[in-house]
């Protein structure tokens, strides 16, 4: 047994400390260097702690696997920089990405997986252990070093999580910046939590898909959709924003110019919206499938999905589609069918962002190779931004602290500070949707914006969102809708047909289930068997 022990540990210690020695190379502060070890130690044991009960080929085997995955990441890490997360292992397991045996495997690749993953797994195979105990197991001090040892490193995962968050919360509230999770950014950053995980995940995703198609309704396998010509070079982005309350902006008649660029646009529509619910995670579920495609749970604090959502037919027509994202709502992420996503850690993990504030600017290079990486159209790309979610002033740079910002003070006095960080969080949006523009502007592309929800400040005595939707204060459901098109799009005849449909819907108030139908119809797309319902669509007569 204790040469079993002995066996395990040295995998391990290769695993999580020798593979990862160039990134620990990057540390200063020895404390987090020290716990990041022991967390990714004992990640590393529970796997081969399990095997090893099935007996010593169960856990060489297991071994085995670990040490060739391992090598194999640590050879992209270091030779390309990369984060392996969910979008690196969706392109292994799937043919969806140009990716093939001739592009990655050259003799670089055999020599640094021969020298890392296969001489350390020929030590393993070699190394002989002779199960023969001399006295009883309960007598054995390594039966009992073997038993424990599993849930001592369970105990000091839990530990290290929790006080990473902690910490986190902490040291946001004095530095007055929203910083990533550390212990999801050390998971990312570090073999071999980060495969692990993304494998985790992507097999959660495939299981979901499996057990989900009989329960979601899909739209897109039930009805016909059919995309004009006309529009099939067409960019679609899709930029979810928080907490935005459209009354707050300039161009909605705003006293502050809070959205001085926005304000400069020829080609947008601003529209007064109304959320279908109060929190993210409920609002994404219902803001993009047919009205009904959701039912409110008297049970569940969320509604329960009933249908798929539009980006399901976008992807039936064709479209490619890639998501980023400064949150982590990863279910709703893996229901749109997307490409390739990447989330907040994801940013974080990256060596250029490491222990920075992540702002929602930090998708735009991502936007930008997106585009560049479909250069003829029919793409959908998602940017899901942090926005105007409180803590409001860690929501965008000095450069954008106009109107002053807040004193720390929570109470119900303190709203008029809260106001003026919001109103700066909504300046930076102004800007942040001028970059995108600018992407576009040489492009056949259409954009919509619109916030999951809205936001209290204060209105009687009620702050922050999350009520339930039946009795929210109307402050907490007044979003904005955003529609801008760029010249090319609006110089076919149809498109500008559509486009000014739209604008002579400024006086009405556009609800979050209006989306699906509008999406496909503004775009041309038909169906001839019920897909598209009329009477939700802002295009429509």
């Amino acid at each position: 047994m204790g040469k079993k022990i002995l066996l395990i540990t040295l995998c391990c210690i290769y695993i999580s400390i020798f593979l990862n020695i160039p990134v620990f190379w990057k540390r200063t502060d020895l404390i987090l260097l020290f716990s990041s070890c022991l967390f990714l130690f004992s990640f590393s044991y529970l796997p081969l702690y399990c095997a090893s009960f099935f007996g010593v080929n169960s856990l060489k085997i297991t071994a085995s696997a670990i040490l060739i995955a391992s090598s194999v990441a640590s050879y992209f890490m270091y030779f390309y920089n990369a984060v392996i997360d969910y979008g690196v292992i969706q392109a292994v397991f799937t043919t969806e990405k140009s990716i093939t045996l001739e592009e990655v495997v050259d003799l670089k690749f055999i020599l640094w997986n021969a020298i890392f993953g296969v001489l350390p797994i020929g030590f393993l195979w070699w190394y002989k252990i002779e199960v023969s105990p001399k006295r009883p197991w309960f007598k054995s001090p390594g039966v009992w070093v073997s038993i424990l040892s599993g849930p001592a490193c369970m105990l000091f995962i839990f530990y290290f999580l929790s006080s990473s968050f902690d910490l986190f919360e902490k040291y946001e509230e004095e530095s007055n910046f929203k910083m990533a999770q550390p212990a999801v950014v050390i998971a990312q950053t570090h073999i071999p939590t980060n495969w692990m995980l993304a494998t985790s995940v992507y097999a959660y995703d495939f299981w979901r898909r499996r057990q989900e198609k009989e329960i979601h309704f899909d739209p897109s396998k039930h009805f016909n959709y059919v995309l004009p010509k006309y529009n099939d070079d067409t960019f679609v982005v899709v930029v979810i924003g928080e907490t935005t309350r459209y009354d707050h902006m300039g161009i909605f008649g705003y006293a502050r110019n809070t959205t001085p660029l926005l304000a400069q646009e020829k080609n947008m529509v601003p529209l007064r919206g109304h959320s279908c619910d109060t929190i993210t995670r409920s609002s994404l579920s219902c803001m993009f499938v047919r009205p009904g495609g959701t039912i409110d749970s008297s049970i569940q604090s969320r509604p329960i999905l009933k249908e798929e959502n539009v980006f399901k037919v976008f992807k039936s027509l064709g479209f490619s589609m890639d998501l980023f994202s400064t949150q982590g709502e990863i279910k709703f992420y893996l229901r749109t069918g997307t490409d390739s996503f990447k989330f907040s850690e994801s940013y974080a993990a990256e060596a250029n962002n490491l222990r920075l504030p992540i702002y929602d600017t930090v998708m735009l290079p991502d936007f930008a190779h997106s585009l560049e990486n479909h250069p003829n159209g029919k793409h959908v790309v998602i940017l899901h931004t942090m926005g105007s979610h409180y803590k409001y002033s860690v929501r965008y740079t000095k450069s954008f602290d106009v109107f002053g910002r807040d004193s720390q003070v929570k109470d119900s006095n303190s709203n008029n500070e809260l106001i003026n960080t919001y109103d700066n969080s909504i300046l930076s949006t102004d800007s942040f949707l001028s970059h995108i523009f600018e992407k576009l502007r040489n492009k056949k592309a259409v954009l919509i914006y619109t916030s999951d929800h809205g936001e209290s400040l204060g209105e009687n005595g009620i702050f922050r969102h999350g009520a339930p939707k039946s009795t929210a204060p109307i402050e907490q459901r007044n979003v904005p809708f955003i529609i801008w098109a760029s010249d090319l799009w609006l110089a076919e005849a149809k498109n500008r047909d559509a486009f000014e449909r739209i604008r002579q819907k400024q006086d009405t108030t556009i609800k979050h289930e209006t989306l699906f139908s509008s999406m496909l119809d503004c775009l041309g797309i038909t169906s001839n068997n019920g897909g598209i319902d009329k009477k939700y669509s802002w295009c429509s007569e």
